[in-house]
């Protein structure tokens, strides 16, 4: 009887400790963890003045499956300060990535705290941790491409320069430095949506929830070879660029004085503009495959009804607004403002929220939804999933708005700094000539 109730005492203390005679067992959380798995796809300059309207399949497999943000906007609308605030979950004036090159940005200035960031976070709670595609200005230049940054069991960077490559560019894997060609196969959209494929297809068989950061590149101007892969080419040759009262603006006396000293664009620019534009579009179609094989292979997999699923920009871009060929950066719409939408187990189908939203939400949504994640930042953002659940959740009624007044290319001088608020109706904007944020 004695031998029957020591076994007892020894099961129970099994089942609470999950240590017997001190030998490690996996515990029952990570035994069954239900934790839903995050994915977030990020495109490079998609603005959200139009662009989400011909991506057919995305509007299908997300926004009629989930929620979509009308007013979704970027902190500062420029790639690598708008991934930083991503995985920092801070606003610019608090990660201090404020440009994409040194002195003021680029992912060396970011390296030295990398270690505490959203990807490290999500993998020290139990998260298996995946980036496939563009990471932040720098890495392979400030960084070497063979360096892992921390947080990410599983790595495909693209290297620098070659980010800006559809074609012969290089990716880390993992470390190990590959080279793509020029053939049909080496379209950079179609390998990261292939490789995410692989990824998601390797974690089949795993209950460990995992988290992939998707980031194509597309629809960003190359610096060589511009063309939409052939499958797509020509497919918008007829498109008209749209010319809201803000393009080709007349009258700008309204503007900080470096818009007011640009003339008006000449026919040229605005026909080279309106080529851009039908490039950009047709490279977004890519994308719209890329979603697809993602849900594809999330149903095949049997892990599409417990994964959420974030749709989004860096920044916007202007295609002659405000007399502007090119650029992101500034403070208006046109750069500011990015698509937005999610879906995911318990997100409504079909909806659409109009709250100002910022990207500097979308980590701590993601800490929301990941459950049991301790941040070793300050969060500067919301969760969204309240707004998501009932669109009548109090929200704020402002957005924080910041940024470098400065035109591409980034080694240009810097004409000065903004901060602004936007509510629902207005914007107010400082510009200062000298000083950072």
């Amino acid at each position: 009887m004695k031998k029957l109730i020591l076994l007892i005492i020894m099961a129970a203390l099994f089942f609470i400790q999950g240590e017997p005679f001190g030998l490690p067992v996996r515990s029952a959380l990570a035994q069954s963890d239900t934790r839903p798995n995050i994915i977030v796809i990020m495109t490079d300059d998609q603005d959200d003045m139009g662009s989400m309207s011909i991506m057919t399949k995305t509007k299908s497999l997300l926004a009629d499956k989930g929620v979509t943000f009308k007013n979704s906007f970027v902190d500062n609308a420029v790639c690598c300060p708008s991934r930083a605030t991503f995985i920092t979950g801070q606003y610019s004036h608090n990660h201090s990535i404020l440009d994409i090159e040194p002195p003021l940005g680029g992912y060396g200035k970011l390296h030295p705290t990398a270690q505490n960031t959203l990807p490290v976070w999500l993998q020290q709670s139990g998260y298996h941790t995946a980036l496939i595609g563009k990471y932040l200005n720098g890495y392979g230049t400030e960084i070497p491409g063979t360096t892992v940054p921390p947080g990410w069991h599983f790595w495909n960077g693209l290297v620098d320069k070659s980010t800006y490559k559809y074609y012969n560019y290089t990716i880390s894997e993992n470390g190990t430095l590959h080279t793509y060609g020029n053939s049909l196969a080496d379209y950079q959209t179609d390998v990261l949506a292939k490789k995410a494929a692989d990824y998601i297809s390797s974690r089949t068989d795993s209950s460990q929830p995992f988290f992939l950061w998707l980031t194509p590149m597309a629809p960003h101007i190359p610096i060589s070879n511009g063309s939409p892969t052939p499958r797509y080419e020509g497919l918008f040759s007829s498109l008209a660029l749209p010319q809201a009262p803000s393009f080709n603006e007349s009258d700008v006396s309204d503007k900080p004085s470096f818009i007011q000293s640009r003339p008006l664009m000449s026919g040229a620019t605005i026909d080279s503009i309106q080529t851009d534009f039908r490039l950009q579009r047709e490279r977004l179609l890519a994308v719209d495959d890329m979603v697809k094989t993602v849900i594809d292979i999330l149903e095949a997999s049997g892990k599409l009804d417990n994964t959420v699923i974030i749709f989004t920009s860096d920044n916007g871009f202007f295609n002659g607004e405000h007399r502007l060929p090119t650029n992101k950066r500034l403070v208006y719409e046109e750069s500011i403002r990015v698509p937005l939408v999610i879906r995911g187990p318990g997100i409504p189908n079909g909806e659409t929220r109009t709250s100002l939203v910022s990207n500097v939400d979308l980590p701590a949504t993601i800490i929301d939804f990941a459950k049991n994640v301790t941040p070793g930042r300050a969060l500067d953002g919301k969760s969204l999933i309240p707004l998501l659940q009932n669109p009548s959740t109090p929200w704020r009624t402002t957005i924080l708005l910041q940024g470098l007044d400065r035109f591409p290319p980034a080694n240009t001088p810097l004409l000065g700094t903004y901060q602004a608020v936007r509510t629902n109706s207005y914007k107010y904007a400082e510009h200062a000539t000298v000083g950072i944020l």
